[in-house]
């Protein structure tokens, strides 16, 4: 559920007292983030089983049925089209990741107590943690942060069949164990380099 405050570490610069005085939320790249594996990971995408390559297929006829590639469909091996499909879920998953990297994320903290949260992102103890309430826009974009030892797995189906790309947000929301002292939220932003 989510949380009805976060909190925002912040040092004392120029430009996040400018920030604290306008009211205002920054939105950066997710380029700039501090660890270098933080959205940059690569994705385990698990290949189609015979009966998902079938089905993935079978959706394909339907969306080409006037279009001159509908015949040749039907003579692909099952082998062959599983191969295509993981290339295209490949391709597809590297825009949505080009993608999410052009958007703008603030990061938040569930606790405002943390002394390695006060080390890394409070100026070296010497900043102020900001206290926002989430039921307040931008907050309604926010997503937690997951934490784990193993990389989340995309399924092909549900890329190609379903159009979901949810679990590339899933890909991009999620850290290793070594952070999860962060117990972080990511507000969203279509745009990096904003302010809101």
């Amino acid at each position: 559920t989510k949380p009805k405050k976060l909190y925002k570490y912040e040092a004392f610069t120029e430009q996040s007292l400018k920030n604290l005085k306008a009211q205002a939320i920054y939105f950066g790249s997710p380029k700039n983030f501090n660890d270098p594996y933080d959205c940059a990971l690569t994705p385990v995408i698990t290949p189609p089983s015979d009966s998902e390559v079938e089905s993935i297929r079978a959706n394909l006829l339907d969306e080409l049925l006037l279009h001159t590639l509908a015949a040749e469909i039907p003579n692909i091996s099952t082998q062959n089209l599983r191969e295509m499909f993981l290339g295209i879920s490949k391709d597809a998953l590297k825009i949505a990741q080009e993608n999410f990297m052009q958007r703008g994320i603030s990061c938040f903290s569930e606790v405002n107590d943390e002394l390695l949260m006060w080390s890394h992102y409070g100026g070296r103890y010497k900043g102020f943690c900001l206290e926002c309430e989430t039921s307040q826009q931008p907050f309604e974009k926010m997503r937690k942060v997951s934490y784990s030892t193993k990389m989340p797995l995309i399924e092909v189906a549900t890329l190609l069949l379903k159009n979901d790309f949810e679990t590339v947000m899933d890909l991009l929301s999620t850290k290793s164990t070594s952070w999860a002292y962060e117990r972080e939220w990511r507000v969203l932003h279509a745009v990096a380099g904003t302010t809101y």
